[in-house]
């Protein structure tokens, strides 16, 4: 993020990739039979788009950041229905913190 050292709005680029797992899910496809599935899913993202923050003095060098970025996302899903992809415009991450500023 790109902004003034002291407090104020900050304003920057951020970008994302990640694979992941959503575990091994299972439910009842059917409740005559019981029969139960499981649906373990796979995939990864990819992102960019632009991130802006916040940054609020508390005292001399004490900081509350809060950051949030959103941008252009694209998915690859892979599960018991096969692959399928998505894209869309979407939150890619936020954030709190409270920390100590040597500036």
């Amino acid at each position: 993020l790109i902004g003034s050292q002291k407090g104020g709005g900050r304003l920057g680029m951020t970008g994302l990739y990640r694979r992941w797992t959503w575990g091994e899910q299972s439910y009842t496809v059917s409740a005559l039979n019981g029969t139960t599935r499981i649906d373990p899913r796979t995939g990864s993202d990819l992102g960019f788009g632009a991130i802006a923050g916040y940054r609020h003095v508390l005292s001399s060098k004490l900081v509350f950041d809060v950051s949030l970025a959103a941008g252009f996302v694209s998915k690859e899903i892979q599960d018991n229905n096969g692959p399928r992809s998505e894209t869309g415009f979407n939150l890619i991450s936020g954030g709190l913190g409270l920390g100590w500023s040597p500036f």
